[in-house]
């Protein structure tokens, strides 16, 4: 035990400077819940990159801006590897998934098919047409029932966020006392309340194979999230049609159906539940940042009125009150531009990038 705890204080020669941390648990105990801001703090001390233990991993934190800009910008085949973790396993189904799949030629397949399927569907013309057909009715009409009163903006950026990414990836949006959206809120919620958890086992390995209460939650929220999906995307195949391609799962079945009509090697890298996974990315992230920032955006512009009145003014000036907004009216609104930068930069949705390896 003496031995096993002096090796695991090892650290291989030329690693950057770090807190030495405790025999097995590494700092994993001088962290908090503000893990982001503890690596501040430890980046003040030690520099812009320092080594530190998180329990039986070494890690390499990038706490300045240029560094991060040369591992992920410069060089995103050298940084773009992903650790395998027990939550990880679970969470996308033996790392099936585009995030946190490790870099090899199944991920580059999906990542190439997802990103293809977003332009076809979700870029230029399509994605306005998107937001002011799907998001912006629901939203417009809350706020005319409301009639002035205080209302609840957090479900309704779930849902106008939920549609247009519904009518992506599945053809079709919801409504706020749809039973299938508040199926979609509820597990959105318990998911990332458990997920936030974490796992111990992810930082202590041996921990997988002592019988958790975390584990067994996780392996069941992790069910119930996957479930919606799982049938959504099995009703498409039941109904493909090779002439009428309408959202993001017709086209991944389509490349699924191409690769064994053309008996080529990507087959057993386009499984059903390789391309489920990648739809929960596409939906799943897609839904979480993009409802967090709009929550932020109206607490900023609750607590800075001249900022809103400002913004609100701009808008009037270039767009007028007769049409909605375009991407083409982006160039002619600096200030507002400027303004969902900075909401961006001041509340950071995800303040840690997902791990990686070399």
């Amino acid at each position: 035990m003496v031995l096993l705890s002096a090796w695991s204080l090892y650290r291989p020669t030329g690693m950057p400077p770090g807190p030495r941390g405790f025999p097995v648990v590494g700092s994993l105990f001088s962290l908090t819940a503000n893990i982001h801001l503890d690596f501040i703090k430890l980046g003040k001390k030690y520099g812009g990159i320092f080594t530190i233990k998180l329990g039986s991993n070494l890690a390499v934190v990038l706490n300045d801006y240029e560094l991060i800009k040369e591992a992920l910008v410069k060089k995103p085949t050298d940084f773009a590897g992903r650790p395998r973790t027990l939550s990880g396993e679970i969470l996308t189904e033996g790392c099936k998934d585009i995030a946190q799949s490790d870099y090899n030629s199944t991920w580059k397949l999906h990542r190439k098919i997802a990103h293809q399927a977003i332009r076809a569907y979700a870029s230029g013309e399509k994605l306005e047409r998107l937001v002011h057909e799907q998001a912006f009715p629901p939203l417009q009409e809350a706020l005319e029932e409301s009639d002035g009163k205080p209302l609840q903006m957090k479900q309704l950026f779930m849902l106008t966020v939920n549609n247009v990414l519904g009518k992506l990836c599945f053809g079709h949006g919801l409504t706020l006392e749809d039973p299938e959206f508040k199926a979609t809120v509820q597990i959105f919620d318990d998911y990332s309340e458990t997920v936030g958890k974490g796992l111990i086992a992810d930082v202590l390995p041996f921990m997988k194979y002592i019988p958790m209460k975390a584990t067994d939650d996780l392996v069941r929220i992790s069910e119930q999230a996957f479930a919606p999906w799982r049938t959504k995307f099995m009703e498409h195949k039941e109904k493909y049609d090779k002439d009428n391609i309408k959202d993001l799962t017709d086209y991944l079945i389509q490349e699924q159906k191409k690769a064994v009509e053309e008996g080529v090697g990507d087959i057993e890298k386009l499984t059903d539940t390789h391309l489920v996974q990648t739809i929960v990315d596409v939906y799943g992230a897609g839904i979480g940042s993009t409802k967090e920032t709009m929550n932020w955006s109206v607490v900023y512009m609750v607590r800075y009125p001249d900022v809103q009145t400002k913004v609100a003014m701009e808008i009037d000036d270039v767009v007028g009150r007769d049409r909605l907004p375009l991407l083409s009216d982006r160039s002619k609104l600096p200030y507002y531009d400027a303004v969902i930068h900075e909401l961006m930069r001041i509340r950071t949705v995800l303040p840690l990038a997902v791990p990686t390896k070399l």
